[in-house]
């Protein structure tokens, strides 16, 4: 507790567990909160780009004190902080039973601070400890579903939160305070509640009144991909600390193997770490339609969900994205891009600011998103022996594939470990419970490898057709090439076999052959320099 500087005008920051000393809570109970208590603050500050261990900090039992250096920007402890703690706090509350899990109150104050060997006094310490008490936050934080509600002295409001959009004015409403002989006006703000249509700080709303929960629902039967997920979750730990940029995924694959299935999966696992929403789009990339969709329109989607009245929208797309990235500014917000063409189609729908962790989904290597945008790719391979029984097991029943194990192996094998053709077989399986898996074998096994086997009323689950929405985004050249690869009889070409197969040079086969790799028609498991021939 030594080194304070005396007489320093410090940004003060305190919160206190609500209901640290319920009976129901144990010692050990305590001993975690307290715990999970430090390690939220400690990670929502680090994601926050505010150095915890710079920060002077008084232990209060049931709650913290802390004194941030001048340094920091104040905006940060209302822009950033607020959210990142709220969810951390989540975090540990999901790893956690009922009475070792935290609700939170939490101070934003500034003033005049002295310290001796005892520890730091001053009017604006008791200040922040008088509206750490107030019942009007009590009462904010028992009527929220999230585990955090903020003060504001009034101070900290007119000098810093009114003057800066991130810190999302609109969202606080004011309170008058009555606590001891403090009688203050105050400001309080609920991480994740619906933005407050009025207009507090008299100016002109120039942010989001809601929060958006887009995510479609999760695939009730999802199977396998554990190594995929635990990599998602260590990019977005990694980055969120480093801060400073927007986090990208993008994840790649060919038709059928379940990139979609992935990301919101992933995106409904990590959901409470962004209070402030989740946004999703399928930006038909590869769809039956035939018809992507234009950034123009997805921008618009979003700016619809985060309810922005029809006469603030720009006419433009390059102003619309703008007023987008504007809206999202400061906020901690989750973007899911499902099945986009290119990195065209995605760079309108980027956030400008760190906080925003984006989750794309393409057919196509997006290398141009990586090498500029510095997006974390992840490629879907076919899911492993194992994990492929799972899925089956999963809709069928671990009854069912025991009773017959040689055909489930020869069904995983005909299906080429592919989640969508798995998906297929599972669900006509389940629609005739009486049918033997060996008969759907021998089915498949009579389609001779073609895709016949695989097809079902709707387009979007039509093995044939699914394959065939990339084939059609192909260029002329690489289409032909693509046919003409069906006539060489073993699984594997070098770049002279394509080359003399499609009568062309072979620099011209070797960029053909790279449009079919990035579509994912093509697996090019040794690199082309480096092929025999």
């Amino acid at each position: 507790m030594s080194g304070v500087t005396p007489a320093l005008h410090r940004a003060i920051l305190c919160v206190d567990v609500e209901g640290f000393g319920d009976r129901r809570r144990t010692n050990p109970h305590q001993l975690v909160v307290r715990d999970g208590l430090y390690r939220s603050l400690r990670d929502a500050f680090t994601r926050s780009g505010v150095e915890w261990e710079a920060c002077y900090r008084e232990d209060r039992g049931d709650g913290v004190l802390v004194l941030v250096s001048p340094d920091v920007p104040k905006n940060v402890l209302v822009g950033r902080v607020p959210r990142e703690l709220a969810a951390a706090i989540s975090e540990h509350n999901r790893a956690h039973d009922r009475e070792a899990q935290i609700r939170l109150r939490m101070v934003v104050h500034a003033g005049e601070v002295l310290g001796d060997a005892h520890g730091v006094v001053g009017a604006a310490i008791n200040m922040a400890f008088r509206l750490l008490e107030a019942e009007e936050l009590k009462r904010a934080l028992r009527a929220s579903a999230g585990p955090l509600a903020v003060i504001a002295s009034e101070w900290f409001f007119d000098e810093v939160i009114r003057h800066d959009p991130a810190s999302h004015p609109t969202a606080y409403r004011q309170v008058r305070v009555s606590v001891k002989e403090t009688q203050a006006s105050a400001w309080i703000y609920v991480p994740g509640e619906p933005r407050s249509t009025e207009n507090p700080a008299g100016q002109s709303p120039t942010l989001p009144l809601t929060v958006p929960r887009q995510l479609p629902g999760a695939i009730a039967s999802f199977a396998g991909r554990t190594g995929e997920l635990e990599e998602l979750t260590a990019i977005l730990d990694r980055d969120m600390a480093a801060g400073g940029t927007v986090v990208i995924s993008a994840i790649d694959g060919t038709a059928g193997i379940g990139k979609t299935a992935v990301a919101l999966h992933w995106a409904h696992r990590v959901a409470d770490r962004f209070p402030d929403g989740q946004l999703y789009v399928n930006l038909r990339g590869f769809d039956p339609a035939g018809s992507p969709m234009e950034p123009a329109e997805a921008v618009r989607g979003f700016l619809d969900a985060f309810e922005v009245p029809t006469e603030r929208i720009p006419i433009n797309l390059e102003a619309q994205a703008a007023l987008y990235r504007s809206l999202v500014s400061g906020r901690r917000l989750l973007v899911v891009l499902d099945n986009a063409r290119d990195v065209g189609q995605v760079r309108p729908l980027l956030p400008g600011s760190p906080g925003c962790v984006v989750v794309i989904t393409s057919r196509n290597h997006l290398t141009s998103l990586i090498t500029v945008e510095g997006a974390r790719p992840l490629t879907l391979d076919l899911l492993p022996i194992e994990e492929a029984a799972e899925l089956l097991a999963r809709r069928l029943g671990s009854g069912r594939l025991a009773a017959e194990q040689q055909a489930v192996e020869e069904i995983i094998a005909l299906c080429a470990q592919l989640p969508l053709a798995l998906s297929i077989v599972a669900a006509r399986a389940a629609a005739h419970p009486g049918f033997p898996l060996a008969a759907l074998a021998a089915e498949l096994r009579d389609a001779r490898g073609g895709l016949d086997g695989f097809t079902s009323g709707d387009l979007t689950t039509d093995l044939r057709a699914v394959f065939s929405w990339s084939y059609q985004r192909l260029g002329t050249p690489a289409a032909r090439l693509f046919r003409l690869l069906a006539l060489h009889p073993g699984p594997d070409i070098a770049i002279p076999a394509a080359a003399s197969l499609a009568a062309l040079p072979a620099y011209e086969v070797r960029n053909l052959l790279a449009e079919l790799s990035r579509s994912h028609l093509l697996e090019e498991h040794i690199p082309m320099i480096c092929a025999p021939g």
